[in-house]
């Protein structure tokens, strides 16, 4: 028998982040809708890549940077521009 708030291993946590981002929200003064949860920067620049550019698009980043500002990029088919 579980008690509440007792570890349940063969369950998932939320997967959407939900009562995360209902609470972000909540004290940001903004729709859930705007707010991501990701699990670590290296998803995060996954997404934005894949929402934001497209095949011929460019993306400017600096150099040297993070090697997966550049990567994620050139996986979308996107030209990357780097600035000193």
């Amino acid at each position: 028998m579980l008690t509440t708030g007792a570890l349940e291993i063969a369950r998932y946590c939320d997967p959407g982040c939900e009562t995360v981002r209902s609470e972000l929200a909540a004290r940001l003064d903004v729709s859930t809708e705007q707010i991501v949860i990701g699990n670590g920067s290296e998803e995060m620049i996954a997404a934005a890549a894949r929402s934001f550019l497209t095949a011929g698009a460019t993306a400017l980043t600096v150099a040297p940077c993070f090697g997966l500002h550049e990567i994620e990029a050139l996986a979308v088919g996107a030209r990357v521009v780097k600035c000193p």
